[in-house]
């Protein structure tokens, strides 16, 4: 069941812009709110209890991505053990939800402008709402699509897809902003616009071969560049 934050009543899509996008789609975290360190810190803890060695490599296929089927991949014959371990050990690392400098800022001039917004992210539903409830966004956002909403997840494009079709908005009306490749390419192939977002964990270097539409060193740059006929700037 897919999970809706209306955010007043819903914005009309009919805001014409000079690039044709009238909709920002959010991933969360990384992008939004400061949590990689700390789900590093948790994988590195829980999984060597159940006899797996963490690399870099392993940290890597982790990013940006759904991990409850990687566990279950890694861990065929006691995969739902390992992953409630995992969220218990979130809970008790985790330090609180923290945005980076600039986001929230952004977040508002693009409700405030009347851009569309959603969030697309891979992780468990009930930690967005949390998250978005400890910070007070939820009003800004439309839409709400998480782990539990699709079988397959990013890099796959079924997420934004699904998030295009709760809005009632083509996909080619859409940008998606996330900091990893495989946001890009989930972008990509759900016919949206993509954006390399460089302020929190993505990486220019990183990104660059995904070939996103755009890269965005700030938070305040997804405006400048994308709606700048809307903010003056």
């Amino acid at each position: 069941m897919i999970k809706v934050i209306i955010a007043g009543s819903i914005q009309s899509s009919i805001l014409k812009t000079q690039n044709g996008l009238n909709t920002v789609i959010f991933d969360l975290d990384g992008t939004i709110i400061d949590s990689e360190k700390t789900a590093f810190e948790v994988a590195k803890s829980v999984l060597p209890r159940f006899g797996k060695k963490v690399s870099e490599e392993d940290l890597a296929y982790l990013r940006g991505r759904a991990w409850f089927p990687i566990i279950k991949e890694w861990f065929p014959d006691n995969g739902q053990e390992v992953y409630n371990q995992i969220l218990t050990e979130w809970d008790s690392l985790y330090p609180g939800s923290s945005m980076y400098d600039g986001v929230l800022d952004s977040i508002i001039e693009l409700h405030n402008l009347g851009i569309r917004l959603a969030i697309v992210s891979s992780k468990e539903n009930e930690y967005i709402f949390k998250d978005l409830q400890e910070l007070s966004l939820g009003k800004y956002f439309e839409i709400i699509v998480g782990q539990k909403d699709t079988y397959r997840h990013k890099p796959h494009p079924d997420p934004l897809i699904l998030a295009a079709r709760m809005l009632d908005e083509e996909p080619s009306n859409c940008i998606y902003i996330g900091d990893q490749p495989s946001d890009i390419m989930a972008s990509r192939s759900a016919g949206m616009k993509s954006g390399g977002a460089l302020w929190g964990e993505g990486d220019r270097e990183l990104l660059a071969p995904s070939d996103p539409d755009y890269m965005f060193q700030a938070p305040g740059d997804v405006i400048a560049s994308l709606f700048p006929e809307l903010s003056g700037k």
